[in-house]
């Protein structure tokens, strides 16, 4: 007579395998940080080139996301958290729509290309070092939740979401501090410069919250099967 153990055993194998395949979709998220820190380090580059670049990133991530769906309304995936697992799966791919948004942004803003005074450039110019600082702690982020999700030690786990929180506190304060300049010298810049690097901040500051959110989700899965 099989007992209950295998079938948990059968079930947590296809949790544990979901989560390994999330690999994709958090890679897609590290190629698109890396096209937006050139973007931003060349005052916009082959903003065209990346623009596309990214968007078939946008739906690669699309159709990876489908597929993950797909397994868990139809695999072996435990009822209780077919609902934490596919909020999970919506959020890593929230991460590359959120870097898509920003590269059109970016394109955008410079495509309209009238900010030519000097004290608006250098304004311009400091926040973008600020939106890649932003990003390195978001690349730094990806990068944990990818051990995070083939991790078998709840422990390190938690070690690890203690991490991302450390960085998503440090984006919080660059945020904090680049919106507080940004008042400071509104009037002094132009309208849309301003709206443009307040988008900017809250959006790269939602994808350090993204992975904050992940983490949460992975390490409650984890606790979960683990029991």
């Amino acid at each position: 007579m099989v007992g209950r153990n295998f079938f948990k055993k059968f079930l947590v194998v296809g949790e544990k395998q979901l989560l390994s395949e999330l690999e994709p979709l958090l890679t897609l998220g590290l190629n698109a940080d890396s096209e937006i820190k050139k973007m931003l380090a060349s005052g916009g580059g082959d903003m065209d080139g990346t623009y596309e670049r990214v968007k078939n990133m946008e739906k690669q991530a699309d159709e990876i996301s489908n597929n993950l769906h797909m397994e868990i309304t139809h695999g072996a995936i435990s009822s209780t958290l077919m609902g934490t697992l596919s909020d999970l799966v919506e959020k890593c791919d929230t991460i590359i729509d959120s870097d898509y948004f920003v590269v059109r942004e970016i394109r955008r803003f410079l495509h309209a290309g009238n900010n030519t005074d000097e004290a608006t450039v250098r304004e311009i110019d400091g926040a973008y070092r600020i939106f890649s600082q932003m990003i390195d702690y978001h690349v730094e982020a990806l990068e944990i939740l990818q051990k995070m999700a083939i991790a078998g030690n709840i422990n390190s786990m938690r070690d690890e979401r203690r991490s991302i929180e450390d960085k998503e506190e440090s984006v919080d304060n660059l945020k904090d501090d680049l919106i507080d300049r940004l008042y400071r010298n509104s009037r002094k810049l132009p309208y849309l410069t301003f709206l443009h690097l307040m988008e900017m901040v809250h959006k790269l500051d939602d994808l350090l919250d993204l992975c904050e959110d992940i983490s949460d989700l992975i390490l409650n899965i984890a606790n979960t099967i683990s029991v």
